[in-house]
């Protein structure tokens, strides 16, 4: 079983489809990668099948359907333009206007040179190609993304809209918000509270429809702010700087998690505040021939499902005390900044 670990992240998506597998293969099909480069492209997107990244074969039910589930590969192919080699070239360019014409070019003139020696070198240039997974099932319009950014989960999505019209392709944030709560969930916020609950309560367990865990840090924590752009990242067990960041303001941004069942099942991950995304996970190695790819989607979506099931279930638990008042009341997280503890639970002075 070829499974990975990666800092790759699992990102959650959630849209509304009819269950009806021949639209969603007619969609992908249309909206299949098709390498069309014209003037001035540094980007393509487009999906393809996963016995078939590099050719141009049609979706069909053989090469995208397991267990209810399909996967197939969200592909991107950009091209970069070393950008000292762009200015050499325009600069070049402009000289030998000046030398033909007996004047510096005037404003339109430079920026027609600038497009023209850009496209020219973009069309020497070979493009970079990426595949992505997806996991998605069409019975509930829900699905995975395994991705490198929310960038690329923005692409994702408006591809995914010309799949069969599907509209709303939202992540677990935006799931969230759409909620129509009499507050607002703020990613940040709600990762420092998770932290704050793993430190200040630790055997509390967190239950999901399978099983009940305990969570604790097991790696790094990174807090920042993006107003004044300060970072500061610890391990799990020297934290002062961090606890001491939040009293500046700064928030979680991610942080390394262990979830321990007493059966001895041990979830491992990272999760992070940017759409709630997880990274750490095991996650399919997509060199193997699609029957042995979709064993190992399966294999791993056991443990993506169920780390999403206890984000979910961590959600419920701090949108409900948002309901009645703060989760993280700024009395105790002063005494927890400053490292005010007594056998590991704030000592509220």
């Amino acid at each position: 079983m070829s499974i990975l670990k990666s800092k790759v992240s699992v990102i959650r998506f959630i849209t509304e489809v009819e269950d009806n597998l021949e639209t969603i293969i007619n969609g992908l099909n249309a909206a299949r990668f098709q390498e069309k480069w014209e003037a001035g492209m540094d980007s393509m997107q487009g999906f393809c099948p996963l016995n078939d990244r590099w050719g141009s074969s049609d979706f069909h039910e053989g090469n995208i359907k397991a267990n209810g589930f399909i996967a197939f590969f969200f592909r991107t192919d950009t091209k970069r333009v070393d950008p000292n080699l762009l200015k050499r070239e325009i600069s070049d360019r402009i000289e030998r206007f000046s030398e033909t014409h007996g004047k510096k070019p005037n404003r339109e003139e430079r920026k027609d040179i600038q497009v023209t020696v850009k496209n020219k070198l973009l069309g020497e240039e070979k493009a970079k190609p990426s595949f992505y997974p997806v996991m998605f099932n069409p019975e509930t319009g829900e699905g995975y993304l395994f991705a490198t950014s929310n960038s690329v989960f923005e692409k994702f999505r408006a591809s995914f809209k010309l799949v069969a019209g599907i509209p709303n392709v939202k992540n677990l944030e935006e799931i969230v918000e759409s909620r129509n709560l009499d507050f607002t969930v703020d990613s940040q916020t709600f990762l420092t509270w998770f932290w704050w609950r793993m430190e200040n309560d630790p055997t509390k367990p967190v239950t999901t429809e399978n099983t009940s865990y305990e969570c604790s840090m097991s790696g790094t924590v990174t807090v920042s702010s993006a107003e004044t752009g300060e970072k500061v990242t610890e391990k799990s067990d020297q934290l002062h700087e961090a606890r001491m960041a939040l009293l500046r303001g700064l928030r979680a941004e991610k942080a390394a998690v262990t979830c321990c069942a007493g059966s001895g099942v041990n979830i491992e991950f990272t999760l992070n505040n940017e759409s709630l995304n997880i990274s750490g996970l095991p996650i399919p190695k997509m060199e193997e021939k699609p029957s042995d790819v979709f064993e190992e989607f399966e294999h791993a979506k056991i443990h993506i499902d169920e780390a999403f099931a206890l984000i979910d279930s961590l959600m419920e638990e701090y949108i409900e005390l948002n309901a009645v008042g703060d989760p993280l009341p700024p009395t105790p997280l002063i005494h927890w900044g400053r490292g005010d503890f007594c056998s590991g639970s704030i000592e509220i002075l």
